[in-house]
């Protein structure tokens, strides 16, 4: 039944719930149990007249035990901060399908496997065990683990991708960049001294030329100016810039900072004419060792960068971001 199963690998949180005190399998009275529901598998998005399947697994989980799943609004409706609330099963919303109980032993008795298929139409009526889904999104979808008695075992949220209709509202073709990093550990020692560490610098020379060596590979250089600095001072830094130089001749190099900073931090405790001469740094730096400056309004994000970070950014001039 479950044929076809793409393997989730970005958008599956798990959540463990702690298990009642007169469960089983506790050792001692209100310690919490293993998880015991996992996901094998699930479509990685499903057209506006298709199915979402999911496959299973609940081992050790004790005789009579019952899967509850549930289908909830779109987190679109409200944005990043509702997303990552459903991660945890929180501001999930009325559900719009709730599929009845399916005993768990029943279940692999009689397939061998915890299977799911929840169809789903773009407008109703709904089909059988399925759900309407009236417009694209991503759709939570809670899967909870209970005993014969109603008490949580185990849960988590996954989500439904629900494609646009391509008939009438077709779907942006999908841009990326790829980014490669260039970078080692601080090198600036407290007495001024510069020292990279032998693999560092094995790893460093590799990666230049194997950039020097494909220059009409499309992708944005991303060099840490502090790195950039250190391969100026030390032996052997200079054919790997020697190198690297080459590679960025026909490439895009990303604004970075002297060194990683928290981005969102700063922004939070309003350090920007700091952060404004931490970007001025790395920009001289990067100038002075590859012979040219980097793009100024392209600036590579990582996880710190939050709306005020963003603010900060732009304020800096960046206009293109590009995820980390």
């Amino acid at each position: 039944m479950c044929r076809g199963l793409v393997a989730l690998a970005v958008l599956v949180a798990v959540l463990v719930c702690p298990a009642a005190p007169s469960d089983s399998r506790s050792g001692r009275q209100g310690q919490e149990i293993a998880p015991v529901l996992e996901l094998e598998s699930q479509s990685a998005f499903v057209e506006a007249n298709g199915t979402f399947e999911l496959l299973l697994r609940a081992p050790d989980a004790p005789p009579g035990s019952r899967l509850r799943v549930s289908v909830h609004p779109s987190v679109a409706i409200r944005g990043r901060l509702r997303f990552e609330d459903t991660i945890g099963g929180r501001s999930l919303g009325a559900p719009l399908l709730s599929l009845p109980p399916v005993d768990v032993d029943a279940a692999e008795e009689f397939l061998g496997q915890l299977g799911l298929a929840i169809p789903v139409a773009p407008a109703a009526p709904a089909p059988p065990g399925g759900v309407v889904l009236g417009t694209a999104g991503v759709y939570p979808v809670a899967v909870e683990l209970e005993t014969a008695a109603g008490d949580p075992l185990d849960s988590f949220v996954t989500y439904l991708i629900r494609l646009p209709d391509t008939t009438d509202d077709p779907a942006p073709a999908l841009a990326f960049a790829t980014v490669v990093p260039f970078e080692a550990p601080p090198a600036l020692r407290s007495d001024r001294t510069w020292h990279v560490a032998a693999d560092d610098l094995e790893r460093l020379a590799g990666t230049a030329a194997a950039l020097a060596g494909s220059p009409d590979v499309p992708l944005t250089l991303m060099p840490l100016p502090e790195t950039l600095a250190a391969l100026d001072e030390v032996a052997g830094g200079g054919g790997v810039l020697d190198d690297l130089t080459t590679a960025a001749v026909r490439r895009e190099v990303a604004t970075q900072p002297w060194v990683p900073v928290d981005v969102g931090s700063w922004a939070a405790d309003d350090l920007d004419p700091s952060l404004a001469d931490e970007v001025t740094a790395g920009s001289a730096a990067t100038e002075r060792t590859l012979g040219r400056a980097p793009v100024l309004g392209t600036t590579v994000l990582d996880a710190t960068v939050d709306p005020a970070g963003l603010g900060l950014l732009r304020d800096r001039r960046t206009h293109r971001p590009r995820p980390h």
